[in-house]
């Protein structure tokens, strides 16, 4: 869901009513995730929502695919990484729906089909391999419009809970990470979700409040009071006046666990992190994104 090709895109693809508006939405989502530098696929399972809370060789499947990519990762690494990678991929679609058509769509969870992939792309000189999800969606009730922005997000935070608290439940039996770790990591990647699409459908800045009021709903497991976001500023070194560059990330409630496997180290966002020091890093990551532009 980036840059001008998914304002172009999506039009055409919306004419069969609500279901085929979101599977368009996921389409698109999935095709820009991936695009650019695959060299190969291959399928590893198929499932929806509801059956990976129930089935535990599929969602044990899911887990293992996370080691594609770090093969060194424990087993609660696995399910941190499997609950953001789910969580994103899930919510942009939502999301886009969100923005563009100020609509929350309530599939239930055995209508969210997970298709996982092994997928090799290139990085840098050298090839990775990594796990992919699309989305299809098989069933949605009709759209219910919600013009103002706390309905919207209220909306939004009870088809959240709806659809990943039976995963949750499967994924700490199976792993041992705690389900407070698990919805946070969920709050992550619903902020990660619509920083992305705001970029690109509607308001920006509304995206980033929907995406707050939705994850700090009072008594809600996602309220974790760290997911969000933060603007990193990159001042002109001899004109503090003049900033060069401007651009928002999320700040993480949850962890990864990267770090705690040989080789991994604490992501630039992560909750372990001072504030300070994500700052410092982000800019550096900006300075050189500005240095590497043609």
């Amino acid at each position: 869901m980036a840059g001008t090709e998914s304002t172009e895109a999506q039009p055409a693809a919306l004419e069969s009513g609500v279901l085929g508006r979101l599977n368009a939405y996921a389409t698109l989502a999935a095709q820009l995730d991936i695009a650019g530098d695959l060299v190969s696929q291959r399928s590893l399972c198929h499932a929806s929502l509801s059956s990976l809370a129930t089935d535990e060789a599929t969602c044990n499947a899911l887990l293992a695919a996370e080691l594609l990519r770090h093969p060194a990762l424990d087993r609660r690494a696995q399910a941190a990484f499997m609950i953001g990678r789910l969580t994103r991929a899930v919510c942009l679609p939502l999301a886009a729906s969100v923005l563009r058509d100020r609509t929350v769509p309530t599939p239930a969870p055995d209508a969210v089909e997970v298709v996982a992939q092994a997928v090799v792309r290139r990085r840098g000189d050298g090839i990775a391999n990594a796990v992919h999800y699309n989305i299809v969606f098989t069933d949605v009730p009709a759209d219910q419009h919600h013009r103002d922005l706390d309905a919207l997000s209220a909306a939004f935070h009870a088809q959240l809970v709806r659809c990943f608290a039976p995963v949750i439940g499967q994924l700490q039996r199976l792993s041992g990470l705690s389900p407070g770790a698990l919805w946070r990591l969920v709050a992550d990647m619903v902020c990660s979700a619509f920083l992305h699409a705001g970029q690109h459908i509607g308001d920006p800045g509304e995206a980033r409040a929907i995406a707050l009021t939705a994850t700090r709903q009072p008594g809600s497991p996602l309220n974790n009071g760290r997911s969000g976001f933060q603007r990193v500023s990159l001042p002109n070194a001899t004109d503090p006046s003049r900033t060069l560059a401007e651009r928002w990330f999320i700040t993480r409630g949850g962890c990864c666990r990267w770090y705690t496997s040989p080789g991994g180290e604490l992501c630039t966002v992560c909750v372990l992190r001072k504030p300070t020091e994500q700052q410092e890093r982000l800019q550096a990551f900006l300075r050189k994104t500005l240095t590497a532009a043609p």
